[in-house]
């Protein structure tokens, strides 16, 4: 892809960022390295809309939760269970960012497939998915952990700081963040 397709697609994301941002009463902004980066009004969690140098693929993702350190196991199992088939969280997937420990809900499409309307629905309904899928990863990590057994070298002050340290947290950095 050559640098002035590229920038075209950055334009016409940049043009849907912009409505979308009218319907949903937000300032987003389209940075220059292609990511769109803001946390939505309903919650402190972390969005970001990206277009790739060289890609015409659009991504949307929000990290959800942390992985939780005493039982990654049972819940990996757990996340697998949720992204057959992509029915938990509506055709989005979850995976793992290894460098900070977060599962992050992912989205793609090609932008040859949107325009403004599609886009602004596949945004707000991707916002809305994450907030609920947060929700949902939450209460199984509290089931898991309410199933989780101490063992003899942990004491439950232990374990009760790490099911807190398990609540969901977003840890995303990135630059050209709007809020």
């Amino acid at each position: 892809m050559d640098s002035d397709q590229n920038f075209g697609l950055h334009g016409k994301l940049a043009e849907y960022i912009d409505f979308a941002a009218s319907k949903m009463k937000s300032t987003l902004q389209l940075g220059n390295n292609g990511t769109c980066a803001f946390k939505h009004d309903r919650g402190r969690m972390e969005f970001a809309v990206e277009l790739r140098e060289g890609s015409d693929i659009v991504y949307f993702y929000s990290p959800i939760c942390k992985v939780p350190c005493h039982f990654p196991e049972q819940f990996f199992e757990k996340l697998l269970e949720n992204n057959l088939h992509g029915i938990a969280n509506s055709q989005a997937g979850s995976g793992l960012d290894s460098k900070v420990q977060n599962i992050v809900l992912t989205y793609s499409i090609s932008i040859n497939h949107l325009d403004t309307l599609p886009f602004e629905n596949i945004l707000l309904n991707f916002v809305q998915t994450a907030e609920k899928a947060a929700i949902n990863t939450g209460k199984w990590i509290e089931e898991i952990a309410s199933k989780y057994t101490l063992s003899d070298e942990e004491s439950e002050e232990e374990n009760s700081e790490a099911v807190k340290n398990m609540k969901i947290r977003v840890q995303h950095g990135r630059s050209n963040r709007v809020n």
